[in-house]
């Protein structure tokens, strides 16, 4: 992906290949895979003039996301996050004896992963799971607030504004969301019962993508509760 910069203000492009038109650009560069192979995003200016026939931004590092320093051991805990519903502060580790899913919403849940969390909450909510919904502080509360009747999880919303993710030149919306190095809206956290950061995957929207994993956490046999199985 790409950004052109006009008169100070940046804007998305669309194309994907060249040529480009002359002018002054970010090029934000990052892997994603299977199991999983997600890396941190690197954002790079350059710039094309009418004398540039071909474009080398060199060698470029993309380093592990945030989470992996987390994976196994005990995930950070909520900063400044409050309960929607009653503006209660949520600690993560009130959650502990029960798996945790954790979503970072980033202000822009779409109806079909909303879909999909309600899923696995309803699948999974009385054997222990808890599902957890943490949206960015500038999200628009009115449509959270609409959204409430259909969601059955915990919903959330981070504290602080514009946070740095340590170890990046990357700021995102909410201290907690910057503590888990969150960058994108697809990626959900597994936390076990003790508390630990189990793994952070992508595509867990995807209906039975996590189930074996889940069950096996919970307890479950990996069959029984016809989750996703058209049952």
């Amino acid at each position: 992906m790409y950004k052109r910069v006009t008169n100070g203000q940046t804007q998305q492009c669309d194309e994907l290949l060249p040529p480009l038109p002359p002018g002054q650009y970010y090029a934000t560069l990052w892997g994603v895979g299977a199991s999983p192979a997600e890396t941190e995003r690197v954002s790079i200016p350059f710039v094309v003039t009418e004398a540039t026939p071909d474009l080398d931004l060199g060698n470029i590092v993309l380093s592990a996301p945030r989470h992996s320093r987390f994976q196994g051991k005990t995930a950070p805990e909520f900063f400044e996050v409050r309960n929607f519903c009653d503006n209660t502060p949520m600690r993560l580790e009130d959650a502990r004896g029960k798996v945790v899913l954790l979503h970072f919403s980033l202000g822009r849940t779409r109806p079909e992963r909303k879909a999909a969390l309600r899923r696995y909450h309803d699948a999974y909510h009385k054997a222990g799971l808890e599902v957890v919904v943490i949206h960015p502080p500038d999200a628009d509360m009115s449509a959270i607030e609409k959204g409430l009747p259909d969601a059955p999880y915990l919903q959330a919303v981070d504290g602080g504004g514009r946070t740095l993710v340590e170890g990046t030149n990357r700021h995102v919306s909410g201290v907690t969301g910057a503590c888990y190095g969150v960058q994108n809206s697809v990626t959900l956290y597994l936390i076990d019962r003790e508390g630990r950061l189990v793994t952070a995957h992508v595509k867990w929207d995807i209906p039975g993508a996590a189930e074996e994993l889940l069950e096996g956490m919970l307890g479950l046999r990996s069959r029984g509760t016809g989750f996703a199985r058209g049952k």
